[in-house]
């Protein structure tokens, strides 16, 4: 199980619609800033999700879905960035029996891009803070999760990516 930035605290409440099972969630670590979130991540990019690779429901544990995600435009590190990544998030929607669904961090979803904060861990990474690490671009447009606790915001890719690079 995760236990670095993305550790949980608890299951929080619990609701369950329509087969699944939905959870409120506590993130260990939040980040106000762009400079706390970008020390604490080994990879910053812009990034498209191009597949789901696994699932896993565990009996009595927290279920997952591992995502293929390409990285297209790395800012940390700026050189050799791998080409391609895999992202572990908590929750699942491919299981055959009820899901578990996180509430503040919906599942990401084949096509989706985004600005991914990501921190190693067991040979893949996972989303650093939940919802703030994931930033997701639409067009020439931002879109921050409801529960990110970021409180900088700039307005579009081409911006957030440069202010994250001039961190060095």
């Amino acid at each position: 199980m995760l236990a670095v930035s993305v550790a949980l605290s608890g299951c929080g409440q619990g609701d369950r619609a329509g087969g699944a099972t939905s959870s409120m969630q506590s993130w260990a670590h939040s980040y106000p800033t762009l400079a706390e979130m970008a020390e604490a991540s080994d990879l910053v990019a812009r990034t498209t999700v191009v597949a789901v690779q696994d699932w896993e429901s565990p009996e009595g544990g927290i279920p997952w879905t591992e995502y293929r995600v390409r990285i297209d435009h790395p800012v940390k590190p700026s050189t050799g960035a791998p080409t391609e990544v895999v992202v572990k998030q908590h929750g699942v929607a491919e299981d055959p029996y009820p899901s578990l669904l996180v509430m503040d961090d919906p599942l990401m979803v084949v096509g989706d891009e985004a600005v991914l904060f990501l921190t190693a861990h067991d040979g893949g990474y996972h989303v650093s803070a939940g919802p703030t690490g994931r930033i997701t671009i639409d067009g020439d447009a931002l879109t921050y999760l409801p529960e990110s606790s970021l409180e900088e915001r700039p307005d579009d890719p081409t911006d957030l990516l440069a202010r994250v690079a001039a961190l060095g």
